[in-house]
This record gives C-alpha cells, sequence and structure tokens, in this order.
C-alpha cells in the first residue's frame, strides 16, 4: 500500500497495530508512524497502543495515556484493564475513582475490567462499592458483570453473597455455574459444590473439563469414595477419560482415597502422560505402604524422557526416607543439586530427614551446602 505511494488512514494504521501486537520492534515502527502521519491525537490509536505496550512496557502506555486529553471512557477502560493486567491492582482502584471524580461515567466493561482488581487485593469493601454503582447505572443487568460479582464475593470469603448475586441472575450461562461451583470448592462448602453440579446438570447446560475437575475436587475433599466411584463412571460415560487433566484430578481423587490400585489402573491406561499425571502417581506411591513403586514408576518417567520437577523429587526423596534408602537417596541428591533445585525448602527439609536416619553430622553438613 505504501510502495503504491497510498496514503492510509488511522482506520487502517489501527487495524496494523492490533495485528502487530505480538511483535514490539513493529509496534514501535508503527508508533512512529502513527505520529508522523499525524494520528497520535486520535483515540482509538492511543487506546490500541495502550493495550499493545502494557504487554510488555508499562511505563510508555501510562505515558501515552497521560500525555492524553479529553479522554473517552474507552480508554479509562483500557487503561484499567491494561493495570488489572499488569498486576498494578492498587492502582488500577485509583484509576477507576480518578475516571468518574473526572466526569467520565465508567460503562460496562469498565465495571467488568475493575472488579478482578478488587479480588486480587481483597478490597471487598470496594467492589461492595463498585456492585452498589452497576446497580446505579442499571449495568448489573449484564450477566459479565454479574459473574465477575460472584466471582469476586465467593474469593474474598462472602460466599453467602456470592450466592445471592448468582441467584439474582435471570440468564445464568455456563460462566455463572462454574464460577460458584469454584467459589464453593474454595469456601470448603464441597456439597453445595455438588449440589450446584446436579442442579447445572438439571437446567441442561453442557460440561466441560474444567467444570468435572471442580466436582472432582470437591469430591476428594469429601472424603466419599462410592461417590466418586459413581462420578468416575459418570466422565466415563461422558467420555472425558480422554482427558489429561480431567483423569489425573480422579488419579488425585483416588490417591487421597488411599485406593492406590484404582489410581495406577487410570494411570496405566492414560496416554499421553503429563508432568502432573507422573507427579500425582509418584506422589501416591510415595505416601502409600509401598513407597518402592514410587521408585519404579520414576523410571518409567525417565525411560519416556520426561524431566522430572520439585514436587517430584520431594516424593522420591519421601519414598527413600521411607524405606531407608540412604544409597538411593543420595542419587536422587545429585539429581537436584544437577537440576539446580537446590534452592527449594522442601527439598532441603526432606533431603536433611533422609540424612539424619544416618547421621546427623551428615545432616548438618547437607543444610549448610545447600543453604549457603
Amino acid at each position: 500500500m505504501l510502495r503504491n505511494e497510498n496514503k492510509p488512514n488511522y482506520v487502517t494504521v489501527l487495524s496494523v497495530i492490533r495485528a502487530s501486537e505480538k511483535w514490539q520492534p513493529m509496534v514501535r515502527g508503527i508508533h512512529g508512524f502513527t505520529i508522523k502521519m499525524g494520528f497520535e491525537l486520535k483515540l482509538p490509536v492511543v487506546t490500541a497502543l495502550v493495550g499493545v505496550y502494557s504487554i510488555w512496557v508499562m511505563d510508555t502506555a501510562w505515558k501515552l495515556f497521560n500525555h492524553t486529553k479529553d479522554k473517552d471512557v474507552i480508554l479509562w477502560s483500557a487503561m484499567v484493564s491494561a493495570c488489572v493486567k499488569s498486576g498494578e491492582y492498587v492502582a488500577a482502584v485509583e484509576l477507576f475513582r480518578k475516571m468518574q471524580f473526572c466526569g467520565v461515567e465508567p460503562n460496562y466493561v469498565s465495571i467488568v475490567g475493575i472488579v478482578p482488581a478488587c479480588v486480587n487485593i481483597g478490597a471487598l469493601r470496594v467492589g461492595k462499592e463498585i456492585h452498589a454503582y452497576s446497580i446505579k447505572v442499571s449495568s448489573i443487568s449484564h450477566v459479565n458483570i454479574q459473574n465477575s460479582l460472584v466471582d469476586m464475593y465467593a474469593k474474598c470469603g462472602s460466599l453467602k453473597a456470592s450466592v445471592t448475586v448468582f441467584r439474582g441472575i435471570e440468564k445464568k450461562d455456563f460462566v455463572s455455574w462454574r464460577t460458584l461451583i469454584h467459589g464453593c470448592v474454595e469456601n470448603d462448602r464441597f456439597k453445595e459444590a455438588l449440589s450446584l453440579f446436579y442442579e447445572m446438570r438439571y437446567c441442561c447446560f453442557e460440561l466441560d473439563e474444567s467444570a468435572i475437575r471442580e466436582v472432582i475436587g470437591a469430591l476428594s475433599k469429601l472424603d466419599e469414595i462410592k461417590i466418586g466411584q459413581c462420578f468416575h463412571s459418570f466422565v466415563l460415560k461422558q467420555g472425558y477419560l480422554g482427558c489429561v487433566s480431567v483423569v489425573t484430578a480422579l488419579l488425585h481423587m483416588y490417591s487421597g482415597f488411599g485406593d492406590i490400585e484404582s489410581a495406577r489402573s487410570l494411570f496405566d491406561h492414560l496416554k499421553p502422560k503429563d508432568l502432573i499425571a507422573w507427579s500425582t502417581m509418584i506422589a501416591a506411591y510415595a505416601q502409600s505402604e509401598c513407597p518402592s513403586n514410587a521408585l519404579d514408576i520414576y523410571q518409567q518417567m525417565q525411560s519416556v524422557n520426561e524431566k522430572p520437577n520439585e514436587i517430584i523429587y520431594v516424593s522420591l526423596i519421601q519414598a527413600c526416607s521411607s524405606m531407608a534408602a540412604e544409597e538411593i537417596g543420595e542419587g536422587i541428591h545429585a539429581q537436584v543439586i544437577k537440576s539446580g533445585n537446590t534452592s527449594n525448602a522442601f527439598l532441603i527439609s526432606f533431603l536433611i530427614d533422609i540424612k539424619t536416619r544416618v547421621s546427623v553430622e551428615i545432616s548438618e553438613t547437607v543444610a549448610n551446602r545447600l543453604l549457603l
């Protein structure tokens, strides 16, 4: 287009900015071009640049925002969202209030954007103010806002308010149900989570992996093996045993019940296995009456060139400690050092434990070496 000496308008530039958001040098080049063409004062262009720069350099995003006069609600909302995404939650709340002080009325996008900031800083009072404001300006009818409020109240420990907002949603979507189920699990209300799941099914909502995992997590905490087995059958019937994350959740559930055989059966049939599945099975054996099997699973893991994480090392050392297998523990210790995981407090603790079985002096040597 430029080679043919056709001058783009700001709408064209806007499209190019959005298409180049993952390539920082290109964005900087386009930014320079917008200044050359005189588009740097166009609010849609500034808003797009703020959104893109916030991915890499918040300082540049702030400069663009602060140097722009006559900001509209879209630019304010974009900057609030940028603060939330970059973890500047307090700044996001202050900016939201400043927007109102400047006479700009937040829209439903602004409200949806600011609610997560309240969650992350535990600002329930501010969240309630935003809830009240959304009712005042009649934005509460937007299901996205209602879902955000359900999530906020649950994560701030006010599950009763979360349920109240949920029950007030006229047209609940799948996110509404999943959010409250997750909130119940987070607040240790596992039976309520199961009841909501059955209610959601009664309302004919389709499931996804995340909802299935939430219910399995609730069952794990309830320690109801028969209900867990029934739900396992339901998962099989629904065709979710091909999902690694769902099978891994079932693995964790059965290992928590102490039913290692069922966990192993699931594990053996799972293909391909991810790192979480390997970690869960190794941990299950390490804490069982057959800790040596944890080492067998680890050997299988090595045979498929899967690299262990810190959690796996902790489980392996725990297994060695249970068996008083100092020599094998020494080998694991060497692997820990080689992998660069010597700063992990749990690993240090378990290494000291296995060494203590042999010699207090060796234990102190390991502690001093790892803490240096």
